[in-house]
Parts: structure tokens; sequence; C-alpha cells
């Protein structure tokens, strides 16, 4: 009974991320369609992507140097790691080259979204950490939380980092053309 009580827990949290990720998508689009990127985007994207995966790859074959006590205090955080080094690479790279967001999203709605997320992942984090991240001699899966909080911290002020700086631009382009 016990299994067939956590399946369907799974499947109600399935659905419950897909309502969830519908609503951030339509909220955080202004005309409420799917996302738009011109072509400079789209290029700049696929540069961002390629970025993204030699850094995956390095940070990946760092292990391989390291002592077999440091992986095992690691333990799953070895693996997640790789992952998010090249996300943050790729969306830093998107952001100050105007490829991350689409041509139809509000910034400030993004950035709603990115603090909302990022704050309950520092929350789950720093409950959590009551109990301490490491249990066994390895870290607990509570650091992936951490992380995630504070990359997508990283990435809310990075968009705004970009939004002040071309916002600094089109004064002083203003300022030319006086």
């Amino acid at each position: 009974m016990s299994n067939l009580g956590f399946i369907v827990g799974i499947i109600v949290c399935a659905a419950c991320i897909l309502i969830l990720t519908a609503v951030i998508i339509k909220i955080a689009h202004t005309d409420g369609q799917k996302p738009k990127y011109d072509e400079r985007q789209m290029m700049a994207r696929g540069k961002g992507y390629t970025y993204a995966f030699y850094t995956a790859v390095l940070v990946a074959i760092i292990p391989c140097f390291l002592s077999e006590e440091i992986k095992v205090f690691l333990g799953d955080m070895l693996y997640f790691t790789p992952l998010l080094a090249g996300i943050l690479v790729h969306i830093t790279y998107c952001v100050f080259n105007n490829a991350y967001l689409e041509m139809n999203t509000e910034p400030k709605r993004w950035i709603s979204v990115f603090t909302c997320i990022g704050i309950a992942n520092l929350l789950i984090a720093f409950a959590n950490c009551r109990e301490g991240f490491v249990e066994d001699g390895s870290l607990k899966s509570g650091v992936l939380n951490l992380s995630m909080g504070i990359i997508l911290v990283i990435i809310m002020l990075e968009i705004l980092i970009k939004s002040r700086l071309d916002a600094k631009e089109v004064d002083d382009d203003e300022e030319s053309e006086a």
C-alpha cells in the first residue's frame, strides 16, 4: 500500500510542477505566447551552449585528480557540479550577450520568478542546515538546494546588472545625440 501512495505522490508532484511551469511561462511572457528569439539571439545561445558544454566536460574531469576521500565527501555533488557549472556558464554568457531573455519577455517578471525560486531553494537548504549538510562523511542532498539557490541569486543579479548597463548605455547614447 505504501508503494501506491508513493507513486500517487510522485504523479501529483509532477502534475503540480507542470502546471506551475505553464503558469510561470504565461506570466513571464508579455504577450502570453511562446518564447521568441531573433537570429542573433539564436546564434549567441548556440555559442553559450558550446561554452557550457566544454565547461561541464572540464569540471567533470576534475574528480579524476581528486583523492578518494574527497570524492566520497562530495557524494552526489560530484555528479551535479558539472551540470550546475555548465548551466551557470550558459546563462551568464547569454545574459551578457542579450540572448537569455526572449524578445517578448518582461525582465522584471523573470527577476521575480528567479527570486522566488532562489529563496525557496535557500529556505529548503537552511531547513536542512539545522541537521547539518554532512552525514556519514558525505555531503547530503540538501547542498544541492543551497547550490541552486546561490545560482539563481547570481542569475538574478546578472540580469539586474545587465539591465542597468543597458539603461546606462541608452542614457549615454541619448546624451551624445543631444
